[in-house]
């Protein structure tokens, strides 16, 4: 089955840095916070790739390309702006709003101990 990519690839606004204070869960909702439109393109990346037939999906791909095409979007400017540290929190955010993407990621528990 051929289905049609249904991702909005409209340039992302500039993402918006966070302080780098305060633990890592409590940069992480800020970054969300501030950051909505790239929590929506990873749900919406996570979203396709499910409904395209994938049963796993991985949060550091999906971090690398919208990398990617922020990269290309915005390259006069500081293109470097998404913490690694951040993708298994993204990935348990959006499994937590989305059913359809509860066994799609593979997760471990949490250093912080933080429980999504």
């Amino acid at each position: 089955m051929n289905a049609q990519l249904e991702i909005d690839l409209a340039p992302l606004p500039a993402i918006v840095p966070v302080p780098r204070t305060g633990s890592l869960d409590e940069r992480f909702d800020a970054f969300c916070d501030a950051n909505p439109q790239l929590v929506a393109r990873f749900d919406q990346l996570a979203l396709d790739e499910v409904r395209r037939g994938h049963k796993r999906v991985g949060a550091k791909m999906l971090l690398e390309v919208i990398r990617f095409y922020y990269r290309r979007d915005h390259a006069a400017e500081d293109t470097w702006a998404v913490n690694n540290s951040y993708s298994s929190r993204l990935a348990r955010r959006a499994a937590q709003r989305y059913p359809e993407l509860r066994d799609a990621f593979e997760t471990r528990a949490l250093r912080s101990g933080r429980a999504a």
